[in-house]
């Protein structure tokens, strides 16, 4: 029943025709601008190196005892061929129940992945150098601050406090919106966003 239930929630075969609908031009658009930006740097794709990407890589586990030459060539090899080792796709998924849900019903329960611990440190190193490129090139907007470095998503409130004080200060309105967006429920039910004002 939890296998059933996990495969319905993260397979996209299973997403709501409007949630496509909504994320496609995204993408999309996402798509376009990188393509318009300059040449990609050469950094993004060369070597691996041992002195900063691959001791950070490794630094931030507990007491990783492996020899770092080894993982350094198995990162280049992979980086290069696109070639990922079996284990690497497969994954041991642990049930933990979500607080205050009852507990026998299998949707109460979120999925976690165990996967390799090589993996994610190679993961980690791909994941810092699209950042850099993502940012150096100006990708994202200015108005996205979750997901990034010395950004928080609570930086949209201090923006809206400050824009209440200045416009309360000139006698101007202040016209804000909030959308909570939580998983569509699937079976027919149509509504994916819920706004609250």
């Amino acid at each position: 029943m939890l296998a059933n239930q996990f495969a319905l929630s993260s397979s996209r075969r299973n997403y709501p025709p409007r949630f496509v609908n909504v994320t496609l031009p995204i993408q999309t658009g996402l798509q376009n601008a990188m393509s318009h930006t300059t040449p990609i740097d050469p950094a993004l794709n060369q070597d691996f190196f041992i002195n900063d990407e691959l001791l950070s890589a490794i630094n931030d586990t507990k007491r990783m005892s492996i020899n770092s030459q080894v993982i350094l060539q198995l990162f280049n090899k992979i980086w290069f061929t696109g070639k990922i080792p079996p284990s690497w796709l497969h994954s041991i998924v642990v049930p933990i129940p979500k607080p205050n849900k009852p507990a026998h019903l299998p949707s109460s329960y979120r999925p976690i992945s165990l996967t390799s611990n090589v993996c994610k440190r190679f993961e980690k190193r791909i994941v810092c150098r699209l950042n850099w490129f993502l940012e150096y090139h100006s990708v994202l907007r200015i108005s996205q601050s979750g997901f990034r470095q010395r950004s928080k998503t609570t930086d949209h409130l201090l923006h809206l406090h400050d824009a209440i004080h200045k416009s309360m200060a000139n006698k101007h309105n202040v016209l804000s919106v909030f959308i909570d967006i939580e998983k569509g429920v699937r079976h027919g039910e149509q509504r994916l966003f819920y706004p609250s004002c």
